[in-house]
């Protein structure tokens, strides 16, 4: 099986929500930051990114099933609620930067590749 095969059947997993032994679970991720760290190729390290995020994004659903938990926060302001409205130009500059770094266009350090 190739390498983007096995990534988007991990995604497909975590999505569809299979029956993985936390074990198993906690060796997926561990693949897929190795993929992340290690790979070469731009769209394993996307599909393995991908993958990590589906993962957080149905957590974060279940957690906010199980308890009272906002839509949305903001990692920078140490879990509150993200306000849309107080978001500044430096905000968009860095989700920006996030994106070209992901998409392979721009270096972690800001410069154009």
């Amino acid at each position: 099986m190739g390498k983007r095969k096995e990534l988007n059947l991990i995604r497909r997993a975590f999505k569809e929500r299979w029956a993985i032994p936390p074990k198993v679970r906690e060796e997926l991720v561990k693949r897929l930051r190795e993929v992340i760290d290690n790979e070469t190729d731009s769209r394993a390290v996307v599909a393995a990114a991908k993958a990590i995020l589906e993962a957080d994004r149905l957590n974060m659903e279940q957690e906010k099933r199980d308890g009272d938990i906002p839509d949305r926060v903001d990692v920078t302001s140490g879990g509150k609620p993200l306000d849309r409205d107080s978001l500044t130009a430096d905000d968009l500059a860095a989700a920006m930067r996030l994106v070209g770094v992901a998409r392979g266009r721009v270096q972690a350090d800001g410069g154009q590749e």
